[in-house]
């Protein structure tokens, strides 16, 4: 979230409109078939938010919901990643 809001569109905000979480796993079986290693390697989750954030708090949670939802495997992990999506410009700031 704070590479997002690091990235500024013509001097605004932006947001994501959707988040996936993806875990890969280190699949130690001796004999797997490339149809097996591509099945059962990785597992993605995706989610679309009702309106665009970049908010720490708001993106953590929705990735973290994503990552339980997630199958579970005995395996080692290999790697976990979060990607943002459809980036939008955001509303600004209005001083009161």
């Amino acid at each position: 979230a704070h590479r997002l809001r690091l990235q500024r569109a013509h001097g605004r905000r932006v947001g994501c409109r959707a988040l996936s979480v993806r875990l890969v796993h280190v699949d130690t079986r001796t004999r797997v078939t490339r149809e097996e290693a591509a099945e059962g390697a990785s597992h993605e989750k995706r989610r679309r938010l009702e309106q665009a954030s970049d908010s720490t708090d708001e993106l953590w949670r929705v990735a973290h919901a994503l990552l339980d939802a997630l199958p579970r495997r005995r395996a080692l992990v290999k790697r976990v990643g979060v990607t943002l999506h459809e980036l939008e410009p955001l509303g600004g700031w209005q001083a009161g």
